[in-house]
């Protein structure tokens, strides 16, 4: 489930370990989550890991380019 945390600077995301985040269609799993933002590690098996601001998740979320 997306869980929408709001703040006076911009929308906080919840993802829990067990949630498929898809990014431009690309499928993640969220491993870490810090003030600044998360730790994505693709669920291909090729270990590849990318973190994204809250603000890029944010904005993501507003364009479409993020699905949950």
């Amino acid at each position: 489930m997306l869980n929408l945390q709001c703040s006076p600077n911009m929308p906080r995301f919840a993802f829990g370990e067990y949630d498929e985040v898809l990014i431009d269609g690309v499928s993640y799993r969220a491993t870490d989550c810090s003030v600044d933002g998360y730790v994505f590690v693709r669920t291909d098996a090729r270990g590849v890991a990318e973190s994204f601001p809250h603000a890029v998740l944010s904005q993501r979320v507003a364009n479409g380019t993020l699905e949950h």
